[in-house]
């Protein structure tokens, strides 16, 4: 049997999720916005040292784990917005499961 404590944090998390998908769901594969073409652009994998370019470019700023996921995108979805869209939406999600875990980790809990 389980304890009544389990189902609201089930239940809230099930509502988040619920939440973001249909804040950024209807927008995927709607195209790419502002800075995101560049950003595929520039991002485009032929040769060991675009791999190597990822890591240590900064274009202005330093964001490798962007850039590594552009470049992944772009070999699999090729210039199409939708495989783009459908990753961010998945890097969201896990950032709010790992925002989950380091709450409760810390000791965070329910007050219900």
């Amino acid at each position: 049997m389980t304890s009544g404590r389990a189902a609201p944090p089930l239940v809230a998390a099930l509502m988040l999720l619920t939440i973001l998908i249909a804040i950024y769901g209807p927008g995927i594969g709607k195209g790419f916005v502002k800075d995101d073409v560049v950003w595929v652009g520039a991002n485009h994998v032929t040769s060991w040292a675009d791999v190597r370019a990822l890591v240590f470019r900064t274009d202005g700023f330093y964001r490798p784990v962007v850039a590594t996921t552009f470049a992944l995108d772009r070999a699999v979805y090729g210039l199409a917005p939708f495989g783009f869209g459908v990753t961010n939406l998945i890097l969201l999600l896990l950032g709010a499961c790992a925002l989950a875990f380091l709450a409760m980790s810390l000791g965070l809990r329910s007050t219900t």
